[in-house]
């Protein structure tokens, strides 16, 4: 028996269930970082039993403090076991510009949630109303069309790329001018990105993705069950009215952007913002 474990064996030991309701953690993160060398409990060769001491309370204590500061599990375990100075050190300059990664990507993700409010109170306000506007200036990555899932390769590996990028890119849908009337045809389904995130991000673009600029507009902020499988554009006979009486013509694909999908009662409501161009 070596110095160490016998040192161990004279202190006070403690249950899992004792160390788990002092340092308010699972018995499964304690087994967890037993699974990844953090610490070694001591086993009771009588009854198989696994048992906590003063030393293991402290190494579970740092290494929750070092797994606060954004340490990965592993990082975390060469920290504890298998690090000298110069390697720690190099630990924490990498943990540092990771940070800085993450606080500049929450600056940004403030930026996109500040702007998702902001419309979401436009949509409140003005519900059911039209103006004219500009649609987002972005990019696009096809996901089903008419409720067919895409299924070139090329389609899909962009469909997957994108989807790392949540919460900046966002599922829209799409009409084309020509299908409009189509009590059959539910349009497309596609990621967007704004090309304002794209820019921000370094946002490198996909096979398959397509680029869509900014167009003039007939714009309106517009409810539907979300549940339905009619056309969305039977939610916008208003807008079709609006068009004809002002002499108007649709001059491209119809953008759809959700905003929020709320319950109410039994039924889903979907909200979303409706651009078609004109110009």
């Amino acid at each position: 028996m070596n110095w160490e474990r016998s040192f161990l064996m004279k202190q006070p030991e403690y249950t899992i269930a004792v160390i788990s309701d002092l340092l308010d953690i699972s018995p499964q993160t304690i087994r967890l970082y037993e699974h990844n060398g953090i610490i070694r409990a001591h086993k009771n060769e009588n009854n198989g039993y696994r048992f906590f001491n003063r030393v293991h309370l402290n190494a579970l204590a740092w290494a929750r403090s070092c797994r606060a500061m954004g340490f990965s599990m592993e990082d975390t375990a060469k920290l504890l076991n298998d690090c000298d100075l110069d390697g720690a050190l190099a630990l924490y300059q990498r943990r540092e510009e990771e940070m800085e990664r993450e606080i500049r990507l929450a600056k940004i993700k403030k930026q996109l949630l500040s702007q998702r409010s902001a419309t979401i109170r436009k949509a409140q306000q003005h519900l059911g109303e039209i103006s004219f506007q500009d649609s987002p200036d972005c990019y696009l990555c096809p996901l089903m069309n008419n409720d067919q899932m895409v299924q070139s390769g090329v389609q899909k590996a962009c469909a997957r790329a994108w989807s790392r990028y949540l919460p900046f890119v966002w599922p829209v849908g799409m009409m084309a001018k020509d299908r409009l009337y189509d009590l059959e045809d539910m349009g497309e389904d596609m990621w967007m990105i704004r090309a304002q995130y794209a820019r921000l991000l370094g946002f490198s673009l996909s096979p398959g993705a397509q680029y869509l600029p900014a167009r003039r507009c007939v714009h309106t902020f517009f409810t539907r069950q979300s549940q339905t499988n009619q056309p969305f554009w039977r939610n916008l006979t208003y807008v079709f009215d609006f068009l004809r009486k002002e002499g108007l013509e649709v001059n491209g694909s119809i953008l759809v952007e959700p905003l929020l999908l709320l319950k109410r009662s039994t039924e889903r409501l979907l909200y979303a913002q409706a651009f078609f161009p004109i110009d």
